[in-house]
């Protein structure tokens, strides 16, 4: 009788025949599914993934010798074989090859061929595991630690007068720190949901009972542009060392990044992995800002994988992380703006549609119509410049 899955990953329905099958295939699906929901993908191992191959290998021969067999016409069709792999019933990650060769001698009754590979065993518990593991997502935009002490600091200023205190700029540089970058809170929120956790502001940061899961510190990233290289230069005004710092440094020790963890550290911002690629100088240094806190955390003693972005980012809605491939940033910047310019004209023309007579307004129309291929076309060449799930990686992944 043939495994039955409750999950099928690779092969659908109907299953793949073995003459075409891609075993790669099933361990990109795997980590696709675990991604989907919301688990650590990388560093899975798959030790059943070469036994697979084999089974697919004597299929395959088998399928081939079936197809040249004298008595394949008793079969009433040709020989077919068949490949699925998923989550089976069983709890485990396998493969399984089904289908009908023709019989081995006349008259004889056909073949059924029912065989499985297990790819990884007790997957299930992998998924329980993996699904234990704690999150935190922290949005650096947002830190009420000194709201308290500069709020009293101003009633004290304005002898208690709201009003005054509402129209004084330090109130109102307060108040943009309380609410956070919207942007920034739009992707850290997408990004929690994307890690099944919440969003916390900069002052709540708790990494202290993470060891295999993954730390997201949303911001916006600065750069700088040294001899023609973009570099990322601070992540939400925070250099590589004060992000370190407030990992593991913070007042309440039981919140510190621990030792042991062996998770991923996702710098979540622009240009965090640009540069790496020329010699510091008396003024730079071309690391990227994700290498430095890599470095700086292995000096620390934790061994944990660091990710970022080479060039301009941005967070999708399912909280997946997109960049401007590295070689095209200046491109990109030139592209977005033009858009920005085209955009401005296109109002500016749309606004004349209305005045004049028939002939001022085909000639406006004209310059519309203009102004609207161009701005289409900027567009989607700026697009073309931006890769999905483009992060550059420090450290090896955390082997499950």
């Amino acid at each position: 009788m043939a495994m039955q899955y409750k999950k099928v990953l690779y092969g659908g329905a109907k299953g793949i025949d073995v003459s075409k099958a891609n075993i790669a295939n099933i361990s990109a699906e795997a980590g696709k599914y675990l991604k989907d929901n919301g688990m650590q993908a990388q560093g899975i191992k798959l030790p059943g993934l070469s036994e697979a191959q084999k089974l697919v290998a004597k299929a395959s021969k088998e399928l081939e010798a079936g197809k040249k067999s004298k008595f394949a016409q008793e079969l009433g069709g040709s020989p077919e074989l068949k490949i699925v792999a998923g989550i089976d019933t069983k709890g485990n990650l396998s493969a399984t090859v089904t289908g009908i060769l023709p019989p081995s001698k006349k008259g004889g009754k056909p073949i059924m061929f029912d065989e499985t590979a297990i790819i990884r065993k007790e997957w299930n518990k992998l998924e329980d595991e993996l699904k234990s593991d704690k999150n935190e997502v922290v949005n650096l935009t947002q830190d009420h630690a000194e709201l308290d002490k500069a709020m009293e600091a101003l009633f004290k200023k304005h002898g208690g007068d709201t009003a005054k205190i509402y129209k004084d700029s330090a109130f109102k540089a307060l108040e943009k720190k309380f609410k956070g970058d919207k942007v920034i809170n739009k992707a850290a929120a997408r990004q929690a949901a994307k890690f099944k956790t919440d969003a916390h502001r900069k002052d709540e940061g708790d990494f202290g009972e993470i060891t295999k899961g993954t730390v997201v510190l949303a911001a916006h990233g600065s750069r700088v542009e040294a001899s023609g290289i973009t570099l990322g230069t601070k992540l939400g005004k925070m250099t590589p060392q004060q992000i370190v710092t407030y990992l593991t440094e913070q007042k309440d020790a039981k919140k510190n990044l621990s030792k042991n963890f062996t998770g991923t550290l996702l710098l979540s911002g622009c240009f965090t992995a640009a540069g790496g690629i020329a010699p510091p100088n008396e003024k730079y240094d071309y690391d990227t800002f994700a290498g430095k806190v890599w470095n700086l955390l292995k000096a620390k003693g934790i061994k944990c994988k660091v990710q970022g972005m080479p060039g301009q980012a941005r967070t999708g809605a399912d909280g997946s992380k997109s960049s401007v491939k590295p070689t095209e940033q200046k491109a990109y910047d030139a592209l977005k703006k033009e858009v920005k310019e085209l955009d401005g004209l296109l109002k500016k023309a749309k606004g004349k549609l209305t005045a004049g007579d028939a002939k001022v307004k085909a000639a406006a129309q004209k310059k519309v119509d203009e102004l609207a291929a161009k701005l289409k076309k900027a567009k989607a060449e700026k697009e073309l410049k931006v890769m999905h799930e483009l992060i550059n990686s420090y450290g090896l992944d955390p082997v499950r």
